[in-house]
Parts: C-alpha cells; sequence; structure tokens
C-alpha cells in the first residue's frame, strides 16, 4: 500500500509536470514575466550595490591581479585576454562591473579545457552572456534594449535600465557589439541614480 502510494504521486507528479498545459503556459526562461525584458543583477557573480571587495575576492579566489587606483581593482584571465574591472565606493561596495578586453596577453596554457570553462563563467552575466559571443544574444536574452548608443563607426552599446525594487538598487546594464566582428565587446553592470 505503501509503494502503491508513492508510485501514484510520482506518476500525478510526472504527468502534470509534462502536461501540454504547463510547458506551454510558462514564460520563456530569459523572460520571467513575459515581457521580453530580464533584470540582470550580476556580471562576473558579483552585485553592484550590494556586494563588497571582500565578496569579490571571495569569488575569484584570489586578490586583486592590479589596482587600477585607490577606488578600482581588476580581476584577468589571460586565456580570454580579458579582464573585470570593479569600482567600488569608500564602505568598499561595488559601484561597477566591467567586463572588458585585456590590451596585454599573458604567457599561459591555455589548453587545459578545465581551466578556459571555469574562468569563463567568472567573467560572464548571471544569464550567460560572454565577450565574443555573438551580438544577437543580447537581445535573445535580455529583450528590446532602452536605448542604444553608436560610439564609432564599428561600436554599438546596447543600454539597460533597471529600477529599484525590494532591497535592490537601481542599475544600468550597458553592453558594447563589435558589429564589424558580430561579437559582444564588453559588459558593464553600475548602480544608477534612480
Amino acid at each position: 500500500m505503501f509503494r502503491s502510494r508513492n508510485v501514484t504521486t510520482l506518476w500525478f507528479f510526472l504527468v502534470f509536470c509534462f502536461s501540454p498545459g504547463f510547458v506551454w503556459s510558462r514564460p520563456s526562461p530569459g523572460t520571467p514575466d513575459g515581457s521580453g525584458r530580464v533584470r540582470e543583477n550580476k556580471i562576473a557573480g558579483l552585485r553592484p550595490g550590494q556586494d563588497t571587495v571582500e565578496e569579490a575576492k571571495k569569488a575569484f579566489g584570489r586578490d586583486p591581479d592590479q589596482a587600477v587606483d585607490s577606488r578600482q581593482i581588476s580581476w584577468f584571465d589571460l586565456c580570454g585576454s580579458q579582464r573585470a574591472v570593479i569600482a567600488f565606493d569608500s564602505n568598499n561596495v561595488i559601484q561597477s562591473i566591467t567586463v572588458e578586453q585585456m590590451s596585454v596577453a599573458g604567457i599561459v596554457d591555455c589548453n587545459d579545457k578545465v581551466y578556459s570553462r571555469s574562468v569563463r563563467v567568472k567573467f560572464g552575466s548571471s544569464r550567460g552572456l560572454f565577450r565574443r559571443d555573438r551580438c544577437e544574444r543580447i537581445t535573445e536574452i535580455y529583450g528590446t534594449p532602452d536605448s542604444k548608443k553608436v560610439s564609432d563607426s564599428n561600436q554599438t552599446i546596447y543600454v539597460y535600465s533597471y529600477d529599484r525594487s525590494n532591497e535592490r538598487p537601481a542599475l544600468t546594464l550597458e553592453i558594447t557589439c563589435d558589429t564589424a566582428m558580430n561579437q559582444v565587446y564588453s559588459l558593464k553592470l553600475a548602480v544608477s541614480a534612480k
């Protein structure tokens, strides 16, 4: 009797979860409210306006590779020729995170696939957007931007603004697309003054 009830419960759960009404009535994974827009809260695993420099050190598993100035530090991904630049306030609360190209490549063995996979995850957005992804992924993941700015003939900046909600600060996400290469060039998530 006990085993029969467990099988019946399991069967009901499977039928319910995989029924067409359940599967097709949910919004797509990238659009929790079905509006085509999702909120980004993290770049490089960190939340501007909420996380601190100490949490950044834990996320990267080491001290910063470079102190840009008294309020900016950065970590490098030598294989990906990129860096994460963290700007913070006087209380060590992160104000912005930028993942951008490094101008100087380091000497490191980049054939280790485990290393490259683990580092790639650390330098992307929480929604799975990374540098060098094709530009179409920007709107596939985040929907229509609030605005687009052309910074030069080969770069377009997609701007998304997110209002303050619950305990989350207002944020601005800027994603630069290199239109000549059709690749994401940089990602920046920053606290905004909304």
